[in-house]
């Protein structure tokens, strides 16, 4: 039979021995040990010093409470969590039915968002309420702090609309632009051509740099 590993005043993350325990039906030693939380549990050798016993389970169940916190809306339409879920989804996996529209061309989810407790502190701290869907101010532009604000999803589609035509008045107005100083240079051009064409009729010395 192996030597006893004395594990006595060892401490295991929370977990501190404090004296060896009846070992159980096969002969396997089992350990008596205080957590940091106030209660004792009685626990395995091996269990200790391979870290599958860190604590009296108090440590598990606030790893779960915490999950539950940031995720624990995750089924609910439109909550902070779904909403950056869809925000991320939309941008950075090409199997999306909307990836086209948004990571597609080029948009994205700022660094500092890739973090949901970011998302969430930015969200509660900018007038998001259930029913609130999360827009950009810039359409072209990625999802960041700067260019993002929340509206109520029922007033998204007349919002839409109107950033819409808004976008079209511009493309117009920037066409229009477009084609104004095309048919300028044009006319220029051939104010030119044809002013060099009588000096050279005439026989007129015309130096062009």
């Amino acid at each position: 039979m192996g030597k006893i590993i004395d594990l006595v005043n060892k401490r295991f993350g929370r977990l501190i021995v404090v004296s060896q325990a009846a070992s159980d039906k096969n002969n396997n030693k089992r350990w008596r040990c205080f957590c940091s939380c106030g209660s004792e549990i009685v626990t395995y050798g091996n269990s200790l010093r391979s870290e599958h016993s860190q604590s009296c389970g108090c440590y598990r169940k606030e790893l779960a409470a915490e999950t539950n916190y940031v995720h624990g809306d995750s089924c609910t339409p439109n909550s902070p969590y779904s909403t950056w879920q869809n925000m991320r989804n939309r941008c950075n996996n090409p199997n999306d039915d909307h990836y086209q529209y948004y990571g597609g061309r080029g948009i994205s989810v700022c660094k500092e968002w890739e973090d949901y407790t970011a998302f969430r502190k930015f969200a509660r701290e900018n007038c998001w309420q259930k029913g609130y869907s999360i827009h950009r101010i810039y359409q072209d532009g990625n999802y960041e702090p700067g260019n993002c604000y929340f509206l109520p999803i029922s007033q998204h589609s007349k919002y839409h609309k109107s950033v819409q035509d808004e976008q079209r008045k511009v493309e117009k107005h920037n066409l229009f632009i477009e084609n104004l100083a095309e048919l300028m240079n044009n006319s220029m051009h051939e104010i030119v051509d044809k002013a060099i064409g009588k000096a050279i009729a005439r026989g007129e010395f015309v130096d062009v740099d």
